[in-house]
């Protein structure tokens, strides 16, 4: 018995696994009767019935996925930046280096002052601000180690607790003060921005001015992170927070995105979009072209490209219907359009939902419950929606809809909601960071488009491979995609293999039903029959071939080929991905992989390769 033999056998001791004197492998059995015998489900990510698979190498493999590269001979165009996830890229977002951030009892602090925990209530509404009547030199402090030449910002928010204001300080490393601070009888966040001196152990906090003794003061929410800027506050007990989030990349123009799934980190494929137009002329600041009906920006927080530019939206009033629309919308009557904003509950002050209106009619909204990232409509709405996880509790929301009002007036724009109620209504002080506004024609929203004051357009992607060689007459085509949804033209290209432009052959869909078709064009003749319904948002394993070049043989995800009769099939001398040589019908999503095999593969192969 081999040494491998040996070790699985002994394994076999403990029920797992047999192996018999045939050779034959036992998983859950004693008794294995064939090569692999398994008594349970297996589970696998996909399985290769080797018989059926090809056995010839591809003249032309363009794995995108894997390789996130483009091969030497591809010719690729975009005339404008463009955003994706890259699957590897963080960002630090929320961070308190402080612990108990609302527990000032629980700081170190001089003898003699008194604290009253949980009496007053705080700037988020709950009963948690403390009282500290000073009768020594400080209130309170923590001792930590910082980084010498690193900038920090400490903050805290502080009210008298009397009916006059009353100074105090903010300091760092004991002996380097800050100037004097006063708090009022209302609710302050006080801030300060520094470079640490020394890495050495130091006291960062609350100090009393010199005559202050006897000073009453209420505090609550101390923090400290390392940025030259507040965000919005994060609470802590008895650990520091440091969070990040998966980073939005921007690719500058003429470069490829190979995109990824922000929460799994999943290779997706080569990203190619149709042009699109973000309607939204400040599609980050939430304050310029927007008409805020109860609801004001109070602070910034990290946004899911890394910046301190989401907006932190907070509701002013009890009222129902608190939102910020855009102004001065001037829509096309019974045109379609998506909007689409990032939304992300604010931590301590968080309001659990926000509502998407998407057009005049006051029941055109959609509810997103950004807890569990969820979303519903209000009864007889015509809003459909979606919502995308991409990390660390921020949401991308959005909604599509036919706009029935006539030009001028529109509505669109987000609210504040604390459950999917209706009207919508949310407390006074409750917080969402939002970010990102985008607002464009067609049915599915695209990647984010940043605007700062006008429209802006993202070009599209176009990917071209000007060359032949690897092209065999009666060869076999594979491809792997995954298209987004109806383009805004009334077919969508996914390849073409191109001779000129009245000849060429290749897979499209059609908007008016889903349809997948193969298409051969060799003018005037056209084959154009459908083979089955393009499912979006889904990955589809496509294969094609034609024996003799008067049929063409499909295979969809693995269902049985289906034959169709051509009446003419060109020899192209270009492969266009995602469009083609002469209209503007582009495709909208993701290709994993393309290739081509330089023979007529068999029936039961063509099922096999497009098998998940």
């Amino acid at each position: 018995m081999t040494t491998r033999a040996k070790e699985i056998s002994e394994l076999g001791n403990t029920g797992f696994l047999e192996l018999d004197a045939n050779g034959n492998l036992g998983i859950g059995t004693t008794t294995p009767d064939t090569k692999l015998d398994v008594a349970g489900t297996v589970t696998a990510d996909q399985y290769n019935n080797d018989a059926a698979l090809p056995t010839v190498r591809p003249s032309l493999l363009l794995d995108f996925a894997n390789s996130k590269t483009l091969d030497s001979r591809i010719t690729f165009t975009r005339n404008s930046i463009a955003t994706y996830y890259d699957g590897k890229s963080n960002v630090k977002a929320e961070e308190n280096l402080f612990t108990y951030s609302q527990e000032v009892a629980s700081w170190p602090r001089g003898s003699g002052s008194t604290i009253t925990s949980n009496t007053a209530s705080a700037p988020d509404g709950t009963t948690t601000a403390d009282r500290i009547l000073a009768a020594a030199n400080w209130y309170g402090a923590y001792r930590v180690s910082l980084q010498a030449g690193q900038q920090y910002t400490l903050s805290v928010y502080v009210k008298s607790n009397t009916a006059s204001n009353q100074n105090f300080v903010l300091f760092r490393e004991n002996s380097f003060y800050v100037a004097t601070e006063t708090a009022t009888t209302s609710w302050q966040r006080f801030t300060y921005t520094f470079t640490v001196i020394s890495s050495t152990a130091s006291d960062y906090g609350l100090w009393n001015t010199g005559n202050g003794i006897g000073n009453d003061l209420l505090v609550w929410g101390m923090q400290l992170e390392q940025r030259s800027s507040a965000t919005s506050y994060t609470a802590t007990t008895s650990s520091p927070i440091v969070k990040y989030q998966p980073k939005l990349q921007t690719a500058s123009a003429g470069t490829p995105r190979f995109d990824h799934d922000p929460i799994t980190s999943e290779s997706k494929g080569l990203l190619i979009e149709e042009a699109r137009t973000n309607l939204a002329t400040y599609s980050v600041d939430f304050s310029p072209g927007h008409s805020n009906n109860s609801l004001q920006i109070v602070g910034k927080a990290v946004a899911p490209d890394g910046t301190l530019t989401a907006s932190v939206m907070q509701n002013v009033t009890d009222n129902g219907y608190n939102y910020t629309r855009i102004a001065g919308l001037q829509l096309t009557q019974n045109e379609t359009y998506t909007y689409s904003v990032f939304a992300k509950a604010a931590g301590t002050f968080a309001t659990n939902h926000i509502w998407l209106l998407g057009n005049t009619a006051g029941d055109s909204f959609n509810f997103f419950d950004l807890n569990n990232g969820t979303s519903g409509h209000r009864s007889n709405s015509n809003v459909t929606s979606k919502i995308q996880d991409v990390g660390n509790g921020w949401y991308r929301c959005s909604i599509t809809f036919t706009n029935s009002a006539a030009t001028g007036g529109q509505e669109i724009g987000v609210g504040l909601a604390q459950s999917n109620s209706s009207p919508p209504t949310s407390s006074a002080g409750k917080q969402v960071y939002l970010w990102g506004e985008q607002l464009e024609v067609g049915s599915f929203a695209t990647s984010f488009i940043p605007t700062s004051g006008s429209t802006v357009t993202r070009a599209s992607d176009a990917v071209e491979l000007p060359s032949s060689s690897w092209y065999d007459y009666s060869g076999t085509l594979f491809v792997e995609c995954n298209m987004t949804g109806d383009t805004t033209g009334n077919y969508g290209n996914i390849i073409q293999l191109v001779e000129d432009s009245g000849s060429r052959w290749g897979l499209i869909m059609t908007n008016s039903d889903n349809a997948l078709r193969p298409i051969i064009y060799d003018a005037p003749n056209l084959t154009f029959p459908s083979i089955g319904t393009l499912t979006y948002g889904t990955d589809m394993q496509l294969s094609m071939t034609s024996p003799n070049g008067t049929q063409v043989i499909n295979s969809i995800n693995g269902g049985n080929v289906i034959t169709t009769t051509a009446t003419a099939f060109p020899e192209p001398t270009s492969l266009y991905i995602g469009k083609t040589i002469s209209d503007n019908n582009n495709f909208t999503g993701t290709f994993k992989k393309i290739a081509y095999y330089p023979q007529r593969l068999p029936n039961a192969t063509l099922q096999a390769m497009t098998e998940e």
